[in-house]
């Protein structure tokens, strides 16, 4: 039976993978992947190779955790996102936001995408959230359609948080 690693076509879809067997802030996998890289992570998760910087013992229940994941199904499970519009931006692509590096070993593998995702690489700076409240006056409502007409017009880049 072929190995992870060789069932992988390239970086991105060793993301994908990791993204699909690993914890987001497993600092373990972090650390590995920023070090080897996707393609080498997931051939480190099915060896039994010393891991440098990583102890004996560490390195097993790393294992083991990441191999209790992986499932018959999960390349069926990787390919599924793209068929229903979904794409996936990794740090090397254009429209990384580059403010994710400053997570170090917690950054996210994969960034899993729908639309537009030019406008994820502005500045933080240039980007507003607008919090609502459940119990919001007409007046509150009103004010907020206003500021977020103004910001819009003004091209800054509104996020906001589904609840």
């Amino acid at each position: 039976m072929a190995t992870m690693a060789e069932q992988v076509a390239g970086e991105r879809m060793a993301r994908m993978v990791l993204s699909m067997i690993a914890e987001p802030d497993d600092s373990v996998t972090g650390h590995v992947l920023a070090r080897f890289g996707g393609m080498e992570t997931l051939r480190l998760v099915e060896s039994d190779d010393a891991i440098p910087d990583l102890e004996r013992a560490d390195a097993m229940l790393w294992r083991e955790r990441l191999r209790a994941n992986v499932t018959a199904d999960l390349f069926e499970r990787v390919a599924e996102p793209a068929q229903r519009g979904i794409g996936t931006l990794i740090p090397a692509d254009n429209h990384w936001p580059t403010g994710l590096n400053d997570l170090g070993v917690l950054a996210p593998y994969v960034l899993w995408t729908r639309g537009a995702t030019s406008l994820l690489n502005t500045p933080l700076r240039e980007r507003v959230t607008i919090t609502g409240a459940r119990s919001a006056t007409a007046y509150g409502t009103e004010i907020t359609r206003d500021l977020a007409a103004n910001l819009a017009n003004d091209e800054r880049v509104i996020e906001s948080p589904r609840v």
